[in-house]
């Protein structure tokens, strides 16, 4: 901040300034300035002789601001007006609209008051009177004198010393008058003047005075300020406003101000401060009504506390003052929410107290600045201060009957105190936390919050007292009393919790603490009490787990245990197995209440039922070697078997051990239920190499099944023996007896004792007692000893007898086929399958997973008949998938047949046909199977799909064998092999490819077969059957030499020539070593695309020749050129029309035969060259370029056939043309158009 002090004559800097920090955001001001413009009221008493004196004092302040002053220049009046225009208009903005509030005057007119001189021993009051029209406000202070009077109509001029402790320091608080005022009054010691807004000096009124000859009553007061309200005011607000405004705890921290009365609306309500000095203000308020005699009297009492505290150097308020006050209030009213106050209110904060401090405002005085360094100076010291006071309060009412607790509601909260001080609540929890403020409800010291406990209820008071709570933790519990929703969060939050559960460990960890309590049930109850409350509400047992550690058991013998120290058990049921005296049991009372069995339970006690005692007894008991009582804990295993975890019975069958018959103890995996348990007879058929259980665990039970039969009432042995076939879950003893007595029986109803030989084979075989083989961990070593041993006694048959068994008991059996998470094959189910022990239909005995074994199965039999062998045992599907023999037709199954099966066509029909209907389902891996493996057969062998054909019309592919000759007459076996195997129907290109490639690899010269394969590959390549990869194949066999010469050797494509024009390929051969294709002549055409595209040449292709000789005798045939020309026409017309491929290819040549001459020589002798070899021949015609030399004696047929080669097409077609008498009827007859005008 910094302070300007402005002059009169600087008054429209002002309002320059003032508009600009307007325009501002407030908070986000770069640069802030406070106006300090002083203003007071002065008044002092005076006698009638000085009121002209003082008139005069107020004329000349007139004067001084232009007022009825003249000036003879024109430019000076201009000056003026404009002085005054802005000087004007800067007073109408500060006394106008800077604040917020109406009202807000009233505040400053009680500040000035506050700051006015008093004659010594004089109270300051101020009464301030509405009558609807007007407000007075009345002061008994000194009264104005002159320099006063010039300070209040100055803006920025004032008679206070601001190093004096006055609450104003702004300078304009008299202005504010006019936010509700067009006209104030000041009467004071003889003076009497007024500002009024609105004359001919415009707001210059509001600082220019004018003397007035009113003379209102004083009313014993010295100076009276009168505003004359604006028409445009409401009085009905303003009235309320005014009651809002001057409330009593105005002049809670005004300095020299004791007395406020407010006369409106009929009613004076007056209020005195009464200091008693002892930290306590007593503000009394008395309301008096028009026409009642009656006052009605209030007061309220507040505790005051003053903190003081020093600022560095480097933070100053700006009066010069480095120490000031932090100052609390505490009302012994109705605690709500309080105004904070710069010795005059504020704003509201949030806080409960009464706050006050010289705090930093802003113009308005109607909120604290916030980013002041000064105001956060004062906040930081909150805290301490606020603690301070709080202490002192406690103190101060010790002796009140709300004394203490009512005082913690003045500590603030979090989200109640909101904007500036929001900050300093989390630092007075801090400073407060720690502070012993709390009384002991031992009548000892006071106590922090954070040593506090909330007051326990009934039953925690009866478990824990507060000296046993203070012994062991060194806390204590608030005493008794009313606890608010707002007093318990401002218990919290400094530190008072609930007793918790680790305060009762520590109380419960004292030495001989819990021994104390051991006679006292009750005690136990309420401890099991609080602790199913702390297991109900948190999610943590950390701690539970340290109380586990404890002796808080009590047990029916009277003495207190740790449930980790021993197991505990809760009474067990009424059943008796005979090991119930080995158990440590909890006291009877305990047991019969459900919220100590759920709090026992997580203690560790345990039921004697089930996994319980099951895991915690009889498992350490068998481990420990104690089986003097095995048989009780057979029996109750054999009972809860059913209910066991998955874990808890792995356990149980790799520690318990059983006796056999020899009373030898032994795991249960290596035994097998004796007959008289066993539903299959093994004793006969294994003899005594087997250990046997014995028969002693099911006897007891079975004895014990009797006996409670016969103490149900059956007497006679027929009665007995009823008992014994009856089904007791049918009905009640009573209504079986009733039924024995009416002769009733129920034929298909099973006996207890069924019932309970049942249940005891269901429990061995979950122990892996074997109803056959002594399976232990996945393995039966003895199998291959037993396998032998009953083939040796009992030759096949035996065998097929083992098989037979093991599929009536396999359902026990399987549990022992797989180990392992991941369900690997046990060695059991390896030796199973790999064992030769299965006997065939063919008298056979061999290792079921290694053989191709079937069921006789209906379906099979009608399939495959006696082609493939069976298991001569009657054995279960599941057994049989198992081993590895095939229980039912499958395409896999009859897929990996196919190889034994006799070479027998109406069998392999009949399974292919099978095959074929399957293929819908099964495509993928029949397809596969087909082509990975020789699965088709043709002619006694064979053969993968790669190597068949379905027919073979040419009989030239000798690589592939042929179907269609095997299966002509089965239409389904085609779908079967062309339309879902895909063999093909006919050879493919590249099965010839591959014919030729291995004739020519053997070296036999057949050139009748070789030319036969060429054609065979020359029609399917013109009748577009070659793929891209057949060219592909094509071209790589052409590396190989694959053509057959006519000096019986074979050759590449590129060392060969097909003879086309036997007079060429005569001198040829007489002339060099020139190899030809032996091939006929009459084949070379049908080749030809072949030969091509193989890279084999034409010798005419080949030939080339030029003149040997010259042009003797050389002359124009101009009637042969003009015929020839005219042939040329049409050749090209029908060629367009006819042969448009040719003509196409010939397009230039045709045209330059337009421009053709003939010329007739004597002789013509061509030099001719082909396959490296020259000669000279003579010719009849040659063309060489637009010339078309010809011999006199040429035939016409020679150059005829020598235009038609030209051409590229049949002679026959120039002789026709050539030779017609009407060409265009001719062609007109073979509707032969025009050539088209683009081609003309």
């Amino acid at each position: 901040h910094f302070f300007v002090f402005l002059p009169v004559v600087s008054v429209a800097a002002i309002f320059s300034v003032f508009t600009m920090l307007r325009g501002l955001p407030r908070g986000a001001r770069a640069l802030r300035a406070t106006l300090v413009l002083r203003g007071t009221f002065y008044s002092t008493a005076a006698t009638g002789s000085e009121v002209d004196e003082k008139r005069k004092v107020v004329e000349r302040i007139r004067e001084l601001y232009g007022i009825g002053f003249t000036l003879e220049d024109q430019r000076g009046r201009d000056a003026l007006q404009n002085y005054q225009t802005q000087q004007a208009g800067s007073l109408k903005l500060l006394s106008k609209e800077l604040y917020s509030v109406q009202t807000h005057f009233v505040l400053e007119y009680i500040q000035n008051a506050d700051d006015n001189k008093y004659p010594q021993g004089v109270s300051a009051e101020l009464l301030i009177s509405y009558d609807g029209e007007k407000i007075d406000f009345r002061n008994n202070e000194r009264g104005f004198d002159a320099k006063d009077v010039r300070a209040l109509c100055a803006v920025g001029q004032s008679t206070k010393d601001i190093k004096g402790g006055y609450i104003g320091e702004k300078g304009i608080g008299f202005k504010a008058g006019f936010t509700v005022a067009n006209r104030v009054q000041v009467h004071s010691n003889s003076f009497h003047f007024e500002f009024e807004e609105g004359t001919d000096i415009g707001a210059l009124g509001f600082v220019v005075p004018k003397w007035v000859d009113e003379r209102p009553p004083m009313a014993g007061y010295t100076t009276l300020i009168r505003l004359y309200l604006k028409p445009s005011i409401k009085r009905e607000e303003l009235l309320r406003q005014l009651q809002d405004t001057a409330q009593p705890e105005l002049l809670l921290f005004l300095r020299q101000l004791r007395t406020l009365s407010l006369d409106v609306g009929g009613q004076r309500l007056t209020t005195v401060r009464q200091d008693s000095g002892k930290g306590e203000v007593t503000l009394r308020t008395q309301a008096v009504s028009d026409g009642s005699n009656e006052p009605r009297s209030s007061q309220v009492t507040y505790f005051i506390y003053s903190h003081r505290v020093e600022a560095p150097r480097h933070i100053t308020r700006g009066r010069g003052s480095e120490a000031t006050d932090i100052t609390i209030a505490f009302p012994d009213a109705e605690i709500a929410t309080q105004k904070v106050f710069a010795y005059l209110p504020v704003k509201e904060y949030g806080l409960k107290f009464l706050l006050n401090g010289d705090f930093c405002l802003a113009s308005s005085r109607e909120f604290i600045t916030e980013d002041h360094e000064w105001n956060l100076f004062l906040r930081s010291h909150l805290a301490p201060a606020f603690t301070n006071a709080f202490l002192t309060y406690l103190k101060h009412s010790a002796n009140s009957e709300s004394y203490p607790y009512r005082h913690w509601e003045f500590v603030p909260l979090a989200g109640e105190v909101d904007g500036f001080f929001s900050q300093a609540v989390q630092q007075i929890w801090t400073t407060l936390q720690s502070s012993p403020a709390l009384p002991s409800p031992s009548g000892g010291p006071m106590v922090a919050p954070c040593d506090m406990l909330f007051p326990p209820d009934e039953d925690l008071a009866a478990l824990v007292t507060n000296e046993e709570l203070q012994k062991a933790t060194g806390k204590q519990f608030l005493a008794a009393h009313s606890i608010s929703d707002r007093l318990k969060r401002v218990y919290t939050q400094l530190g008072v919790r609930e007793f918790a559960v680790t305060d009762l460990y520590e109380v419960l960890k004292m030495d001989g603490y819990l021994a104390t309590k051991a006679q006292d049930t009750k005690w136990f109850m309420r401890l099991y009490k609080f602790l199913a409350h702390y297991l109900r509400s948190s999610q943590d047992r950390a701690q539970m787990a340290e109380l586990i550690k404890l002796p808080v058991v009590l047990l029916h013998s009277g003495k207190v245990i740790s449930a980790a120290s021993a197991p505990v058990y809760f009474f067990p049921h009424s059943q008796s197995y005979g090991f119930e005296q080995e158990l440590v049991l909890v006291h009877r009372e305990l047991g019969e209440d459900s919220t100590c069995v759920d709090v026992l339970e997580n203690l560790g006690v345990q039921y004697t039922d089930r996994d319980m005692i099951i895991e915690k007894h009889i498992l350490p008991q068998l481990s420990k070697g104690k089986y003097n009582l095995v048989h009780a804990y057979v029996a109750y295993l054999a009972d809860f078997h059913s209910a066991c975890k998955p874990k808890v019975w792995e356990r149980i069958k790799a520690t318990l051990k059983l006796r056999d018959k020899k009373r030898t103890l032994r795991s249960p995996q290596s035994l097998i239920l004796p007959d008289s348990l066993n539903t299959i007879q093994t004793e006969e058929l294994l003899g005594s190499r087997m250990q046997y259980l014995d028969d002693s665990f099911v006897n007891d039970a079975i004895q014990k099944v009797i006996a409670s039969l016969s103490a149900m009432g059956a007497n006679s042995t027929v009665e007995q023996d009823f008992i014994k076939e009856t089904d007791w879950s049918q009905g009640s003893p009573g209504t079986v007896l009733q039924d024995v007595s009416k002769g009733i029986r129920t034929t298909d109803a099973k006996t207890p004792l069924q019932l309970e030989q049942e249940k005891w084979i269901e429990f061995f075989a979950k122990l892996g007692v074997s109803r056959l083989l002594p399976i232990e961990r996945g393995d039966c070593p003895t199998f291959p000893v037993i396998v032998s041993s009953v083939r040796t006694a009992k030759d096949k048959q035996g065998l097929v007898n083992l098989l037979e068994l093991c599929s009536k008991v396999w359902d026990s059996m399987a549990e022992h086929l797989t180990v392992g998470p991941d369900g690997r094959l046990s060695t059991f189910l390896s030796r199973l399958r790999t064992t030769a022990w299965v006997v065939t239909s063919r008298g056979e005995v061999v290792a079921p997973h290694s053989s191709r074994l079937w069921l006789r199965e209906p379906a099979v039999v009608e399939l495959f008949g006696e082609a493939v062998e069976y298991t001569v045992a009657q054995i279960s599907v599941q057994c049989a998938t198992t081993l590895g023999i095939n229980a039912a037709l499958t395409p896999a199954a009859v897929v990996a047949e196919l190889p034994s099966l006799p070479s027998d066509p109406a069998l392999l029909a009949k399974v292919y046909g099978y095959l074929f209907r399957e293929f819908r389902t099964h495509a993928p891996a029949i397809t596969l199977a087909f082509q990975t493996k020789p699965l088709t057969w043709a002619g006694g062998q064979m053969y993968k799909l790669s190597d068949v054909v379905w027919r073979d019309p040419t009989n030239l592919v000798t690589s592939k064998a042929a179907l269609a000759p095997h299966y002509v007459s089965n239409p389904e076996l085609h779908a079967f092999f062309v339309g879902d195997l895909r063999v093909p129907a006919l050879p493919l290109a590249t099965d010839y490819m591959n014919e030729i490639s291995a004739l020519a690899a053997t070296g036999e010269a057949n050139p009748s077969k070789a030319t036969l394969l060429l054609e065979q590959l020359a029609t399917m390549l013109a009748d577009g059957d070659w793929t891209e990869q057949m060219h592909t194949a094509w071209n790589e066999s052409l590396q190989q030499p694959l053509f057959l010469t006519r000096d019986g050797q074979w050759s590449k494509a590129s060392d060969c020539f097909i003879d086309d024009d036997p007079a060429i390929s005569a001198e040829l051969e007489t002339r060099g070593n020139v190899k030809f294709v032996n091939v006929p002549l009459e084949s070379v055409p049908k080749l030809g695309p072949l030969l091509r595209i193989s890279g084999v040449s034409r010798v005419s292709e080949c030939l080339t020749q030029r003149r040997a000789s010259g042009v003797e005798g050389a002359a124009p045939d101009p009637a042969l050129t003009e015929r020839l020309r005219e042939i040329a026409k049409y050749l090209r017309r029908d060629m367009y029309s006819v042969h448009n491929r040719q003509y196409t290819t010939h397009r230039e040549k045709l045209r330059r035969l337009l421009s053709v001459s003939v010329v007739r020589v004597d002789s013509l002798v061509m030099r001719r060259s082909a396959c490296g070899v020259d000669w000279d021949t003579p010719q009849q015609c040659v063309l060489e370029g637009e010339i078309l030399y010809m011999t006199r004696d040429c035939p016409e047929w020679s150059w005829q056939a020598a235009l038609a080669d030209y051409c590229g097409i049949d002679p026959l077609i120039v002789y026709g043309i050539s030779a017609a008498p009407d060409r265009e009827a001719l062609f007109k007859g073979l509707h032969i158009s025009h050539l088209p005008v683009s081609e003309q």
